[in-house]
């Protein structure tokens, strides 16, 4: 029969270590005996430039080591991240284990995804995503790094994990993607609006993340303007088949020239988003679908609508 036990190099252990494996429970890294019984370690958890799993070791306030934990992210959803490593048994096989630890997701001052620990009965740490993050064709955050496959071979993989959820627009200078499964969690980035005036035949609204309008990287959201009934405007995502969202904006008026009217849009917070709306007399006339019936009646010192204005698309 073959043993299927799994060797590692745990500090405090001596070698060969006793028959047994390593756990993780409430984000505390243990070692369990084959023959019952356990050793919990205290220290914190991180991510080492590769996206492995680290744990450093402390005792009494000292460093004492680290255990490396080689593998992969397989999962991420809100309050928990899921990571895969890799042993190898008494016969030299590799083999699988599955790590989960509970936290909560955000975005730091870089535009980086970032996973802390929660601190109440369990190791505390923070995980800092290095590599970047795209947004693919349904509007998710997906995160995508190399890694060796298995060392001296040169054999490597692409790993992508990806998060679900739906994008709103918080403020001028920030915009938010909410994690599915959570009101509260979800990466707040400071975003540099690209294009200011919006119009609905392009259905994009274009972002840059990171440190300043120069040095970021620019994202894109599609999608289509929709008309609310209570003079509202929503840019309706698909994120997925049968899957749509809309971010919503109150709609102020801003002006109307011969040729296109111009809505500057406020979030749902009340302060201006930094987007304006241009329906051009071309875009409606171009479109079957486009009437408009509207009556503005402005007040000089506010520029604000006070009648009614419908639209279709």
């Amino acid at each position: 029969m073959t043993d299927k036990r799994i060797k590692y190099c745990v500090p405090g252990i001596k070698a060969p270590a006793p028959p047994g494996r390593l756990s993780v429970r409430d984000n505390v890294l243990s070692y369990v005996f084959e023959g019952g019984g356990r050793m919990d370690f205290r220290g914190e958890w991180s991510l080492d430039d590769k996206n492995n799993l680290v744990f450093s070791l402390k005792d009494d306030g000292e460093d004492s080591g680290r255990i490396v934990l080689r593998g992969r992210i397989i999962s991420a959803r809100a309050g928990v991240l899921a990571f895969e490593a890799a042993g190898v048994n008494e016969s030299g096989t590799l083999e699988w284990q599955v790590f989960e630890l509970y936290g909560q997701w955000y975005a730091d001052g870089a535009g980086k995804l970032a996973f802390r620990l929660r601190g109440s009965g369990g190791s505390r740490g923070r995980l800092v995503f290095q590599s970047s993050w795209e947004i693919n064709e349904n509007q998710e955050i997906v995160y995508k790094y190399t890694r060796e496959r298995l060392k001296r071979t040169g054999d490597r993989e692409t790993v992508c994990v990806s998060f679900s959820g739906r994008w709103s627009v918080f403020s001028a200078s920030r915009i938010v993607y909410s994690l599915s499964g959570s009101s509260r969690e979800g990466f707040a980035f400071k975003a540099h609006l690209q294009t200011p005036n919006l119009y609905p035949a392009a259905g994009r609204i274009k972002y840059r993340i990171g440190s300043g309008v120069s040095r970021g990287r620019e994202i894109v959201l599609y999608g289509q303007w929709k008309f609310g009934r209570r003079f509202n405007l929503g840019f309706e995502m698909a994120y997925g088949p049968g899957k749509r969202e809309r971010m919503y904006f109150d709609a102020g008026f801003k002006s109307a020239g011969k040729n296109t009217v111009t809505f500057r849009l406020r979030t749902r917070e009340g302060g201006f988003s930094g987007m304006s709306l241009v329906l051009s007399r071309e875009f409606m006339a171009a479109d079957n679908k486009a009437r408009a019936f509207a009556e503005f009646v402005l007040n000089n010192d506010e520029k604000a609508v006070n009648a009614g204005v419908k639209f279709e698309f």
